[in-house]
Protein backbone atom coordinates (compact mmCIF):
# COMPACT_ATOMS: atom_id res chain seq x y z
CA UNK A 1 0.00 0.00 0.00
CA UNK A 2 1.62 3.48 -0.80
CA UNK A 3 0.52 6.62 0.72
CA UNK A 4 0.59 9.77 -1.69
CA UNK A 5 3.14 11.31 -0.27
CA UNK A 6 5.83 8.06 -0.34
CA UNK A 7 6.39 9.36 -3.54
CA UNK A 8 7.99 12.64 -2.51
CA UNK A 9 10.86 11.07 -0.36
CA UNK A 10 11.69 8.62 -2.95
CA UNK A 11 11.93 11.00 -6.35
CA UNK A 12 12.47 9.01 -9.67
CA UNK A 13 15.71 10.27 -10.55
CA UNK A 14 16.38 10.40 -14.27
CA UNK A 15 20.42 10.66 -14.07
CA UNK A 16 21.98 7.88 -11.80
CA UNK A 17 25.30 10.25 -11.37
CA UNK A 18 23.45 13.05 -10.00
CA UNK A 19 20.86 11.00 -8.20
CA UNK A 20 22.36 11.94 -4.48
CA UNK A 21 22.86 15.34 -5.27
CA UNK A 22 18.87 16.03 -6.47
CA UNK A 23 17.50 13.74 -3.72
CA UNK A 24 19.37 15.68 -1.01
CA UNK A 25 18.10 19.07 -2.59
CA UNK A 26 14.47 17.61 -2.69
CA UNK A 27 14.63 16.66 0.75
CA UNK A 28 15.96 20.01 1.80
CA UNK A 29 13.05 21.65 0.03
CA UNK A 30 10.68 19.33 1.94
CA UNK A 31 12.13 20.05 5.36
CA UNK A 32 12.06 24.03 4.44
CA UNK A 33 7.92 23.45 3.30
CA UNK A 34 7.38 21.07 6.61
CA UNK A 35 9.02 24.58 8.36
CA UNK A 36 6.99 26.85 7.25
CA UNK A 37 3.85 24.76 7.51
CA UNK A 38 4.85 24.39 11.14
CA UNK A 39 5.55 28.70 11.34
CA UNK A 40 1.97 29.13 9.45
CA UNK A 41 0.18 26.37 11.68
CA UNK A 42 1.60 28.12 15.10
CA UNK A 43 0.28 31.36 13.80
CA UNK A 44 -2.98 30.25 12.61
CA UNK A 45 -3.40 28.63 16.35
CA UNK A 46 -2.12 31.69 18.16
CA UNK A 47 -4.89 33.78 16.42
CA UNK A 48 -7.99 31.13 16.44
CA UNK A 49 -6.72 31.70 20.19
CA UNK A 50 -7.13 34.88 20.64
CA UNK A 51 -10.64 35.50 18.49
CA UNK A 52 -11.60 32.44 21.05
CA UNK A 53 -10.81 34.90 23.93
CA UNK A 54 -12.38 37.93 22.27
CA UNK A 55 -15.38 36.42 22.10
CA UNK A 56 -15.46 34.73 25.70
CA UNK A 57 -14.33 37.64 26.86
CA UNK A 58 -18.12 39.22 25.88
CA UNK A 59 -20.12 37.14 27.61
CA UNK A 60 -17.81 37.20 30.96
CA UNK A 61 -18.89 39.26 33.76
CA UNK A 62 -16.71 40.70 36.46
CA UNK A 63 -18.74 39.84 39.80
CA UNK A 64 -18.19 42.23 43.01
CA UNK A 65 -18.83 41.49 46.81
CA UNK A 66 -19.16 42.97 49.39
CA UNK A 67 -18.10 42.37 52.76
CA UNK A 68 -21.03 39.83 55.11
CA UNK A 69 -22.67 38.51 51.89
CA UNK A 70 -22.73 35.09 51.90
CA UNK A 71 -21.91 33.03 48.67
CA UNK A 72 -21.32 29.73 47.38
CA UNK A 73 -17.76 28.63 47.47
CA UNK A 74 -16.44 26.00 45.12
CA UNK A 75 -14.57 23.30 46.10
CA UNK A 76 -12.18 22.33 43.41
CA UNK A 77 -9.84 19.93 45.89
CA UNK A 78 -13.33 17.70 45.85
CA UNK A 79 -12.79 14.52 42.78
CA UNK A 80 -16.05 13.40 41.01
CA UNK A 81 -17.44 9.67 42.35
CA UNK A 82 -15.18 10.15 45.62
CA UNK A 83 -16.13 10.61 48.96
CA UNK A 84 -16.12 14.14 50.28
CA UNK A 85 -14.81 12.74 53.73
CA UNK A 86 -11.89 11.99 51.82
CA UNK A 87 -10.89 15.02 50.20
CA UNK A 88 -9.95 16.83 52.93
Amino acid sequence: MWLPTEGDWNPQLSNKDSGDNEYEEHVKLLTKQLHEANKVAGQQSKLSHETAKRYYDRQAKIQQFNKGEFVYIHDHTHERYKARKFSY
